[in-house]
Protein backbone atom coordinates (compact mmCIF):
# COMPACT_ATOMS: atom_id res chain seq x y z
CA UNK A 1 0.00 0.00 0.00
CA UNK A 2 1.19 3.60 -0.82
CA UNK A 3 0.01 7.27 -0.07
CA UNK A 4 1.24 10.49 0.21
CA UNK A 5 -0.71 11.47 3.31
CA UNK A 6 -1.40 8.70 5.82
CA UNK A 7 -5.20 9.20 5.18
CA UNK A 8 -5.82 7.77 1.79
CA UNK A 9 -4.09 4.28 1.32
CA UNK A 10 -3.61 2.52 -2.40
CA UNK A 11 -2.56 -0.86 -3.34
CA UNK A 12 -0.27 -1.29 -5.29
CA UNK A 13 -0.23 -5.16 -5.45
CA UNK A 14 -1.97 -7.83 -4.11
CA UNK A 15 -0.83 -11.57 -4.62
CA UNK A 16 -0.94 -14.67 -2.43
CA UNK A 17 1.54 -15.33 -0.10
CA UNK A 18 5.43 -14.85 -1.69
CA UNK A 19 8.35 -16.45 0.19
CA UNK A 20 9.74 -14.06 2.47
CA UNK A 21 11.79 -12.17 2.10
CA UNK A 22 9.93 -10.54 -0.54
CA UNK A 23 11.20 -6.94 -2.41
CA UNK A 24 8.86 -4.98 -4.54
CA UNK A 25 10.07 -1.88 -6.84
CA UNK A 26 7.32 0.99 -7.30
CA UNK A 27 8.12 2.14 -10.77
CA UNK A 28 5.81 4.74 -9.65
CA UNK A 29 7.89 6.44 -6.99
CA UNK A 30 9.34 8.80 -9.10
CA UNK A 31 5.90 10.38 -10.05
CA UNK A 32 5.56 12.11 -6.32
CA UNK A 33 7.21 14.25 -4.09
CA UNK A 34 6.87 12.09 -0.89
CA UNK A 35 5.20 8.31 -0.80
CA UNK A 36 5.01 6.33 2.31
CA UNK A 37 4.65 2.71 2.03
CA UNK A 38 3.12 -0.57 4.27
CA UNK A 39 2.73 -3.77 3.88
CA UNK A 40 0.44 -6.00 5.19
CA UNK A 41 1.29 -9.94 6.04
CA UNK A 42 -1.90 -12.37 6.38
CA UNK A 43 -0.89 -15.60 8.10
CA UNK A 44 -2.69 -18.77 8.09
Amino acid sequence: MATTNFSSWSNLLVTNSPALPFNFTDTNAGSFLKRFYRVLLHGP
